[in-house]
């Protein structure tokens, strides 16, 4: 149950006060009394009552009169007369101001109660007839805001597609059919809009990579990447284009469907692809010159002719057996063909001298490392292969040099440098001993 409802008797006879007071309070109903008109308009002031007993004659006004006052202050209030002079007219005047019902001084208490209860339980389905009404009209204005909202976006956005400078396809999750093509699209491929309504996903790239395209079309619709590079396109012309496609997974129609986003980006893969082809004939000629200053050295040092070359191919070998990039397993080889270019600082009969060194000449031996990085320390490499020449001599435990470097302090590529050199400088005849052997090298 909820709260208690409430009443309030407006009558200057006590005793009828007393009595509907007792007979509605025992029926649970809240009861307040007023015995004048302005003590009752000071009591509804403060307090919503949910009915009102008003006799119709009171000392300092008449009830009709207050029936304008209360509705204006509780719009939902029940109003019943009670007098003891019925008359058809007084009834009507009371009816047509406002009140719920009339009824008599000389009433019996059931039918006042019931007068009473059938009242309130008009003004409750009033009150909830309005409630409702008010609720299908919000809700129809709220529809009506949202169907307007729903226009204005679908043409903002329908807009913003048709004027979008990138290529946009609307295509079908399932089928892998277009929905839509925007202006820019068309004129990216060379096709019509309507053309394209009638393609889907394979019209538009080669079919030999047809399969890695939908699969880069897919990653992008599951959230796993966010842009697919470098796609190829063909146009209706035939011509192979590239573009830069960001994909987004919507709902159409009820349907799934992705959304792309097609930058034409053919320049620039253009671009790149002219710019390796002049990186790889650089490094082409970059090699031939390495291998010039390689024979140039060993011309100086029959030797330990093929020395450097066996050290590339070793180190290159430890490099991928290291799981290491291409690209640094390159500069590692690069390094290893021309790590002793700096022996041609030192004079061929030191070089080729079959007998033991003295300070003075290992000296100058251990000075190649440092000419070998003057030479090459201004060129511009892809790798730091100035700087794999230099610490080649060095050692973990810091007992290398030219610098005593230890541990961290050396470069990884020199440090497979110095192992490769090592290995092989044991497992290869010297003027002055001869092989130790691959198993003891590599022990």
């Amino acid at each position: 149950m909820g709260e208690k409802e409430s009443i309030l008797i407006v009558d200057d006879d006590e005793s009828t006060c007393r009595m509907l007071a007792l007979i509605f309070g025992k029926n649970g109903y809240e009861v307040e009394a007023a015995g004048t008109g302005r003590e009752a308009l000071e009591k509804a002031q403060g307090k919503f009552f949910n009915a009102v007993l008003l006799d119709i004659k009171l000392p300092d006004m008449e009830g009709i009169g207050l029936l304008a006052p209360l509705h204006r202050m509780h719009p939902d209030m029940v109003i019943i007369m009670v007098t003891a002079y019925a008359s058809l007219e007084t009834a009507m005047q009371a009816l047509n101001k406002g009140a719920s019902a009339y009824i008599t001084k000389q009433f019996y208490m059931q039918q006042v109660l019931v007068t009473v209860r059938e009242a309130l339980e008009k003004q409750r389905l009033v009150i909830e007839n309005r409630r409702l009404y008010e609720e299908a009209q919000q809700e129809l204005a709220e529809r009506k805001r949202t169907e307007k909202v729903l226009r204005e976006s679908e043409e903002r956005y329908r807009t913003l597609f048709e004027a979008s400078a990138e290529g946009i396809l609307i295509t079908d999750y399932k089928t892998q059919e277009f929905k839509y093509a925007n202006p820019a699209i068309s004129k990216m491929l060379g096709y019509s809009a309507e053309e394209l309504k009638e393609m889907g996903i394979s019209d538009i790239h080669p079919k030999d990579l047809l399969e890695y395209v939908v699969s880069e079309y897919m990653a992008q619709a599951k959230g796993e990447k966010a842009l697919a590079r470098n796609i190829p396109c063909l146009r209706k012309d035939g011509m192979t284009i590239y573009a830069d496609i960001h994909t987004v997974k919507t709902i159409m129609d009820g349907r799934e469907c992705i959304i792309d986003f097609f930058s034409d980006v053919t320049e620039r893969k253009l671009a790149e692809e002219q710019r390796k082809q002049s990186t790889e004939k650089l490094l082409r000629a970059m090699q031939e010159t390495i291998r010039a200053l390689v024979t140039t050295g060993e011309m100086r040092d029959p030797y330990t002719a093929g020395h450097q070359w066996r050290v590339a191919n070793l180190a290159t070998s430890i490099a991928t057996e290291m799981g290491l990039s291409k690209d640094m397993i390159q500069g590692i080889y690069m390094a290893g063909i021309i790590h002793d270019i700096g022996k041609i600082n030192v004079p061929a009969e030191i070089l080729s001298k079959p007998g033991r060194l003295n300070e003075i000449e290992m000296s100058m031996i251990k000075g190649h490392c440092q000419a070998g990085y003057d030479i090459l320390k201004t060129i511009e490499f892809p790798w730091p292969i100035a700087q794999m020449v230099l610490q080649h001599h060095e050692r973990m435990d810091g007992s290398g040099y030219p610098s005593g470097l230890r541990g961290e302090n050396i470069i990884p590529e020199a440090r497979i440098l110095a192992v490769a050199d090592v290995v092989e400088a044991m497992a290869s005849h010297r003027p002055y001993r001869p092989s130790l052997g691959i198993d003891n090298a590599l022990k």
